[in-house]
């Protein structure tokens, strides 16, 4: 009897040995897994990628790498078209042919790209003048006054300024104020100033080549603006 109730404790504490030793490797395996439940294979770090995997990561990759060249390349284009937005490409208008011919032989100095064309176009001008007065005869009284202080002037006879009395035309307000204050300060009439457009022949300087608002700055300082008749447009390229 002592030999069979020896037998059974041996096998009962192998039982429970085994069982043990079950339960911690089963606990041991559940500690390195985490992951929701999936219809998929879920993959550790530690294993291989499968050929599947590894062909949706290059092409993950390249795609990454396509994105990146995309950009770069919007971000030279936006920094090349507002670099070609600060240049210029200005248009010069004058009508007088002295003020033509100055403008092209400084370009020329410079080796600036442009072209020279006439075209017609409307300027303002300035008219001065005397009012009409009651008869043409007190009119011819008045223009013979004028040329014997060899003062220039008609009598108008058509249009909106008929039977008024010219004294010229001017390009700008500041001549014809100059020769208003002139001529009152001889005489005892009273001048007027009639500003309107009229159609005349221009000189179209087009610069051909970007130039920087500095650049155009150099250019004009070379003229005496205030004696010149001059239109400046400044075009973006």
């Amino acid at each position: 009897m002592k030999w069979l109730f020896f037998i059974i404790v041996l096998i009962n504490a192998a039982f429970f040995g085994w069982a043990h030793m079950i339960k911690h490797n089963a606990a041991q395996v559940n500690d390195h897994v985490y992951a929701p439940p999936v219809s998929t294979s879920i993959r550790l770090l530690s294993e291989p990628a499968n050929s599947e995997e590894k062909a949706a990561m290059v092409k993950a990759k390249q795609q990454s790498q396509e994105m990146e060249a995309s950009l770069k390349k919007a971000l030279t284009v936006a920094e090349a078209n507002a670099n070609d937005r600060s240049m210029l490409c200005p248009q010069l208008e004058v009508e007088k042919n002295a003020d033509d011919a100055q403008i092209t032989h400084a370009l020329t100095k410079l080796k600036w790209k442009y072209s020279d064309k006439q075209v017609m176009g409307k300027r303002p001008k300035f008219w001065l003048y005397i009012e009409a007065p009651d008869t043409h005869a007190k009119a011819r009284e008045i223009v013979n006054a004028l040329h014997e202080r060899s003062i220039d002037s008609f009598i108008i006879t058509r249009g909106e300024m008929k039977n008024r009395i010219s004294l010229g035309l001017y390009s700008s307000q500041e001549g014809a104020d100059e020769a208003r204050k002139r001529i009152e300060s001889k005489l005892r009439y009273k001048l007027n100033i009639y500003r309107h457009l009229r159609t005349v022949s221009l000189h179209q300087i087009n610069v051909e080549q970007p130039i920087s608002d500095e650049d155009l700055e150099k250019l004009l300082s070379q003229f005496d603006l205030t004696k010149m008749m001059i239109k400046i447009e400044k075009n973006p390229c």
